[in-house]
């Protein structure tokens, strides 16, 4: 197992985002599983990039959550428009 930078994380998910691929062929890409990538996308979706500059034991702030939780709601009623 090997650990993956923070700045090739925050790049496969704007790839996938562009739609410059799959979560299977970015996976492959880089050697990790799909659902890996499709990890990324949905932390780099919900906290940009500060989604890869904490650490798993960090609490985080009951601010940073709803500023989260509100960029989810807003983009996921902006995609449903778009459709």
């Amino acid at each position: 197992m090997f650990k993956i930078k923070k700045h090739i994380k925050i790049e496969y998910a704007k790839k996938y985002l562009r739609d410059d691929g799959t979560y299977q062929s970015l996976g492959d890409e880089i050697g990790v599983a799909h659902s890996t990538i499709k990890v990324w996308v949905r932390n780099y979706t919900a906290m940009g990039i500060e989604a890869f500059e904490q650490s798993r034991n960090k609490k985080y702030s009951k601010e940073l959550k709803r500023n989260s939780g509100q960029r989810i709601f807003i983009r996921s009623r902006l995609s449903a428009r778009n459709m």
